[in-house]
This record gives structure tokens, C-alpha cells and sequence, in this order.
């Protein structure tokens, strides 16, 4: 299994990512902290697929989409860092198997304070902003998301792509 996880008698469970011991979430969050690809296939009538990758939930494994043969602007996106060696002590997930890193929080994960996961008052474009944590995030990885509502440009619409390529960085 990967690093993090292990397979016992009741499912696969991983200390991050997990979704309730079953390999395949099924549309639902998986735990936090976790990597997010983000995707709408095939829709409006220039036949669009939109993606993004999210670490607004924080980081457990690279990941870049690549599109292949769409047209229009169709860029690269993700991850490729190795966050788990640079996350701060504050926000890092530890195994409970050894001790290694195997995930890194982000600040709602950490702390839960409605400032952090834009949350109340907080919640909309005009009062959610970009804190220490989700700036860790983004001078890593500009071209993902980071917190609540960092800029909609970050999901972009490629035009009738052969596919869309989503590659983990381990």
C-alpha cells in the first residue's frame, strides 16, 4: 500500500485521504489532509472540460492534470513539490507507523478558526484571504488553489481535450 496506509482485515485504511476503508470515495471528500483534482467533463457547447487542482484541504501527495490536444488555453496544473519535506512542524500529519510525514494541513485543518477556513463572516471573496498558511501553499504551487476563494482563473476551461492526464508525483 502506499505510504501511509495499510490493508487490514476490515479495508484500506490511510491516514490521510481515506474514505471510511473503501478504495473509491464514491464522490465523497476523502480526509483531510488531502490533495484535490477537480474536474466538470464535456459541458457548454464548446464541449469544455474544466480542471483544477485544490490544496485548499491541504497536501498529501503531488499531482499535476495535463491536457492533451484541446484547444484554446489548456496549461498544465498541479503540484509537483515535495511539500512534505518543506511543511512547517505546525501543519505537518505524521504516521502513526514510523513517524514520517505523510501529509501537510492546511490552516482551517489546523487550527479551525473561522478567519482561516473562510467560514461565517468570512465566507466570500471579499473577506476570504490568503493567510501565512495558504501562502506556504502557493509560492510552492501558484497554479492551484489554496484557500476558499483564491481566484477562479485557477479552473480552467480547455476546449474538446482527447484527454486529460492526471499524473501523481511521488
Amino acid at each position: 500500500p502506499p505510504p501511509g496506509c495499510i490493508h487490514a482485515h476490515n479495508g484500506f485504511h490511510c491516514a490521510t485521504g481515506d474514505c471510511g476503508g473503501k478504495i473509491e470515495c464514491n464522490g465523497a471528500g476523502g480526509k483531510t489532509p488531502a490533495t484535490l483534482a477537480q474536474f466538470s467533463l464535456h459541458h457548454g457547447h464548446n464541449d469544455l472540460s474544466s480542471y483544477g487542482v485544490s490544496l485548499v484541504d491541504g497536501f498529501n501527495i503531488g499531482l499535476t492534470v495535463t491536457p492533451h490536444e484541446g484547444k484554446g488555453v489548456c496549461p498544465v496544473v498541479g503540484c509537483r513539490a515535495d511539500l512534505l519535506a518543506t511543511c512547517p512542524d505546525n501543519l505537518r500529519v505524521t504516521s502513526p507507523h514510523g513517524g514520517h510525514v505523510v501529509a501537510c494541513k492546511s490552516g482551517c485543518d489546523a487550527f479551525g478558526t473561522d478567519e482561516l477556513c473562510c467560514r461565517n463572516h468570512y465566507n466570500s471573496p471579499q473577506t476570504c484571504r490568503a493567510s501565512s498558511y495558504s501562502q506556504f501553499f502557493k509560492h510552492a504551487c501558484p497554479s492551484s488553489f489554496t484557500y476558499a476563494h483564491d481566484t477562479p482563473s485557477l479552473m480552467h476551461d480547455c476546449s474538446s481535450p482527447r484527454e486529460l492526464k492526471v499524473i501523481f508525483c511521488h
